[in-house]
């Protein structure tokens, strides 16, 4: 299932237009779009907004349902009330995966909207990151579907860590250091408010990654223990190293970060614990996760 998304041969960028914001700078679909196209994405790219016809030379489709090509993946750069119906037409047209950029979610105070958002991808079997997200980017295979800033930069280095991370601030400032001084990534993914795919879901991948031989993370809470232990235990056997940083310690650092991701922190001694037991490394600086 990761693999229509990591490894995504099609990718549908909903939301890229020729018109610009009230301060005159490129709306985000256009910016997602202008990076997958410099950083020289292989695969087939799409824009879709109903008010264009062609943008950067490339056939501008009403909606994803209109695309005539099967889709892999579809960045879904709209506001977030749009968002909903935008996930039930990928979920009509088959989109296998999708990146929900938007906040706005149950990080602001609307659970509500998320929920829906949630109802609508399972009902078309759409698996998704995000929302509140700042996309993914996978080295390995010359995609970038991201909307950091760094991704201005003119090439990314491939090499063998893959970083999750839950800060999208944090994770574009590593991604700039590990590419300039730590000879590159092989994927980067900003994981948002894990309303679908959850951090344990990309290492269960990334464990089998051939791409990849180090897991980065850089977390503010689990939402799901179990599955993010089975997901350490199965990166332990495969031999690849897991180097989490984690904020979250105290309780005031704990609420702040539950209201930035939505994320559950739970219990420290807890996740000492399971880090323990399964190898993964545990470091007290951000600037620790790379090598």
């Amino acid at each position: 299932m990761l693999d229509a998304m990591i490894r995504a041969r099609s990718v549908a960028i909903v939301g890229a237009s020729q018109q610009k914001t009230e301060t005159g700078g490129d709306k985000l679909g256009t910016v997602a779009l202008n990076y997958l196209l410099a950083h020289n994405y292989p695969g087939k790219v799409y824009p879709v907004n109903p008010k264009e016809t062609e943008i950067r030379g490339l056939a501008c489709y009403p909606s994803v349902k209109d695309i005539p090509d099967d889709i892999d993946l579809a960045l879904i750069a709209v506001p977030a009330k749009a968002s909903v119906a935008v996930m039930k037409d990928c979920g009509v047209k088959g989109v296998k995966t999708a990146i929900v950029l938007a906040s706005g979610f149950s990080e602001a105070g609307e659970p509500e909207l998320e929920a829906d958002l949630i109802a609508a991808a399972k009902e078309g079997g759409v698996r998704f990151c995000g929302p509140n997200t700042n996309g993914m980017i996978s080295i390995a295979n010359d995609m970038v579907c991201c909307t950091s800033m760094v991704c201005a930069m003119p090439r990314f280095n491939k090499g063998d860590i893959a970083f999750l991370t839950q800060s999208g601030a944090v994770g574009g400032s590593m991604l700039g250091t590990g590419n300039e001084e730590q000879g590159g990534f092989s994927h980067w993914i900003s994981v948002g408010n894990e309303a679908d795919l959850q951090v344990a879901d990309y290492l269960d991948y990334l464990a089998d990654d051939a791409d990849t031989k180090v897991v980065a993370l850089f977390i503010e809470g689990i939402r799901d223990p179990g599955k993010f232990t089975r997901a350490c235990a199965k990166a332990a056997q495969a031999g690849k190293p897991v180097v989490v940083y984690k904020i979250g310690l105290s309780e005031v650092s704990a609420a702040a970060a539950a209201s930035h991701t939505g994320a559950m922190v739970g219990s420290d001694a807890v996740f000492d614990a399971v880090c323990r037991k399964y190898g993964v490394v545990r470091v007290d600086d951000a600037a620790d996760l790379l090598p």
